[in-house]
């Protein structure tokens, strides 16, 4: 007759199957983790790619509209300067070439003593109102006596810039980077300005080109000077271009554009534009909501200013793709990832994150 087993080998049977439970257990939930882990840096990486290239992207479009307007002031540096029919010309090559811009600008700078003649060209060019200057109610009214008038004197294209010919930007809210780009003879970008050329209240910037003669002595754009060329933006057709370029079904970057160079709290946001074409940029985030959850940010210098742009966001669009992609959020960033998951020929299950260049098919 068999001998019963001892007590002590059972138990060691049952701790053994335990002990092996557990090793499976903590290994799968190990593995879960582990897996989740690597799909968000996966995530999180892609993520911060994309919002390099949207920095690159707007840096380089800034670049083209500076080079452009750099340009257009060499030309407005030769002796003589341009006729009205040239410079409409020369703008509108650039125009074609950097779509964006409201209006390009030349801005004389005319003494006291010059002001008819100057007025009397104004008005042979169909613009009689001579020099204009806001008043204390927002009002166009005839400038003032003073020693040196900064006019707006050529303007393309003039359609819907009509306000702008003979305003005096002396007055103007400009002022003061007029006076910087003249003393520092470099191109200077403002802070978001009301613009004159509009009937509704509407905020720009403008990007400033002093000019200066150019003679046999002293050489290109080293003699007296003689003006400003300006390149005027909208705030929200300029960044919605850089936004149009990077936009796809699938893409992951809200964005936020913020003059960091401003001091004035109510300034400073530039532009908000969700990702999701059908939600409502208003009311803006502040800088510190729009900065919840995983983010990215990059400084941009144009013109002196400090430009921060930052991106935000999550995958969208993702629920039309074919049945086996599943969507799943990383609460400590808050971020939506789409992924796909399969099975290796060894058995093992894998599972990737994906993008509007992944090529899904169903074999």
């Amino acid at each position: 007759m068999a001998n019963a087993p001892r007590p002590s080998s059972l138990f060691s049977a049952r701790v053994a199957i335990v002990a092996l439970v557990l090793v499976g257990v903590v290994g799968a939930i190990w593995g879960h983790f582990d897996a989740r882990e690597r799909d968000r840096q996966r995530a999180e990486g892609e993520f911060v790619r994309r919002a390099a290239i949207l920095h690159t992207l707007t840096r380089e479009i800034f670049g083209r509209y500076e080079n452009a307007l750099f340009g257009l002031q060499l030309s407005l540096s030769l002796d003589g300067g341009v006729t009205p029919g040239e410079f409409a010309q020369i703008s509108r090559t650039i125009a074609q070439r950097n779509p964006g811009v409201q209006g390009f600008e030349w801005i004389p700078a005319v003494s006291a003593e010059s002001r008819p003649a100057v007025e009397s060209a104004l008005a042979r060019n169909g613009h009689s109102g001579g020099f204009m200057e806001v008043n204390a109610t927002g009002q166009l009214q005839r400038a003032g006596n003073r020693e040196e008038y900064y006019p707006v004197l050529f303007v393309e294209p003039a359609a819907g810039n009509e306000r702008a010919f003979g305003y005096d930007l002396k007055t103007g809210p400009t002022a003061g980077d007029l006076a910087n780009a003249r003393r520092t003879r470099h191109m200077t970008l403002t802070s978001q300005v009301r613009l004159v050329q509009e009937d509704e209240a509407q905020w720009g910037v403008v990007m400033i080109w002093p000019v200066y003669r150019a003679t046999a002595d002293t050489g290109a754009s080293a003699g007296p000077f003689a003006g400003f060329v300006q390149a005027v933006f909208r705030v929200q057709d300029l960044l919605e271009s850089t936004r149009s370029r990077t936009w796809s079904r699938t893409s992951i970057l809200d964005m936020l554009f913020v003059d960091d160079s401003e001091p004035n709290p109510a300034r400073r946001i530039l532009y908000y534009r969700p990702n999701n074409p059908s939600a409502s940029p208003h009311p803006v985030p502040d800088e510190q909501e729009f900065r919840r959850g995983i983010y990215d940010e990059h400084s941009l210098m144009v013109g002196g200013r400090k430009w921060k742009t930052t991106t935000a966001g999550t995958f969208r669009g993702i629920n039309y793709l074919a049945t086996g992609i599943t969507t799943e959020r990383v609460p400590e960033d808050d971020i939506i990832v789409p992924m796909l998951h399969f099975t290796k020929d060894n058995g093992e299950h894998s599972s990737i994150a994906l993008d509007e260049n992944s090529d899904v098919r169903t074999i």
